[in-house]
C-alpha cells in the first residue's frame, strides 16, 4: 500500500505541474480575457460533454490480455450500459465520472474460475483525461484516476481500483458528436497489488456529445436543416450602404 500512496502522490504532483504550465504554453481558449473568471461561468460557460456506450469487461484474472482468451473472458451486455459525464477544465486536461454496468455470463472466465451463473459487475469511475493535441477530426488521450468495483461472485466482491488506459475519440460532427474507442486496465488496491485477481481489463465503444455553450457549428447546421423542413430559403440581410443612408437623412 505505500508503493500505491507513493505512486499516486506522484501523480497527483504531474497532474498538479501540467495542469499550471499548460496556462503558460496556450492560452486558454474557452475564456475570453474580457469575462471575469468565476466558478459560475466556469460551470455554466465552458462545455461539457456526455458519453453513452457499451462496456466490455476482461475478468478472467489474467495479468495480461490475449485475443485468444477473450472469447472465454470478455463480457459484453447486449444494451449500451455505459454512462459518463465529463467537463473539461483547460486546454489540455479533462475530468471524466463514468459508471457503467455488465453481466458475467454463465461458463466465462471469471479470476481464473469458470462461473456457475450469471453475476453482475458494477463499477463507478473518477479519470482525468490528458488530452496532448486537438485536431479536425482525431482526438487521442491518456486517462488516469480511481475507482471502485462491485461484483456478485465469491471473490472480490467489492474492490478498489487505479485506472490506467487510453482511448481516442472520431469527431464525425466537428465539436458536436464524436465516436470513441477506450481502453482501461485496472489495478485492484488490495494485496498483493499488480499480482491479485482483482485486477481487470475494461473496453468501451460509445458515443460523445458535445454541450459546448453557444456552439456557432451546431447552431448554424440546425438553422440549415429548418430551412429545408420548412421548405424555405433564409433570408439574405441587404446591407444599406453608407451613401443611401446619408440620401435619406438629407430628405428629412
Amino acid at each position: 500500500m505505500r508503493k500505491i500512496r507513493i505512486i499516486f502522490g506522484l501523480l497527483v504532483v504531474v497532474f498538479v505541474t501540467d495542469l499550471a504550465l499548460a496556462q503558460v504554453r496556450r492560452p486558454n481558449i474557452m475564456i475570453p480575457k474580457t469575462y471575469k473568471r468565476g466558478f459560475k461561468y466556469f460551470m455554466l460557460r465552458t462545455p461539457w460533454r456526455a458519453q453513452l456506450g457499451w462496456s466490455m469487461v476482461d475478468d478472467d484474472g489474467k495479468y495480461v490480455p490475449s485475443i485468444s482468451d477473450l472469447k472465454d473472458g470478455l463480457n459484453v451486455f447486449a444494451v449500451p450500459t455505459k454512462l459518463s459525464i465529463e467537463k473539461q477544465l483547460n486546454y489540455f486536461w479533462h475530468l471524466e465520472l463514468t459508471g457503467s454496468y455488465n453481466i458475467l455470463k454463465e461458463g466465462k472466465t471469471v479470476n481464473g474460475e469458470l462461473i456457475s451463473s450469471n453475476q453482475s459487475f458494477t463499477c463507478f469511475d473518477l479519470n482525468t483525461k490528458y488530452i496532448p493535441s486537438k485536431s479536425y477530426m482525431l482526438e487521442p488521450y491518456a486517462l488516469v484516476g480511481l475507482g471502485h468495483t462491485l461484483r456478485t461472485t465469491s471473490k472480490y466482491k467489492s474492490t478498489s481500483n487505479l485506472n490506467l488506459g487510453g482511448g481516442l475519440n472520431i469527431w464525425v460532427v466537428d465539436e458536436v458528436f464524436a465516436l470513441n474507442f477506450q481502453a482501461t486496465a485496472k489495478f485492484g488496491l488490495i494485496a498483493p497489488v499488480i499480482k491479485t485477481g482483482a485486477n481487470y481489463f475494461q473496453y468501451s465503444v460509445g458515443g460523445v456529445y458535445n454541450f459546448a455553450i453557444k456552439n456557432r457549428r451546431l447552431a448554424a447546421a440546425r438553422f440549415h436543416l429548418k430551412s429545408i423542413y420548412n421548405f424555405k430559403k433564409p433570408a439574405r440581410r441587404v446591407k444599406k450602404s453608407y451613401r443611401s443612408r446619408s440620401k435619406v437623412k438629407g430628405m428629412f
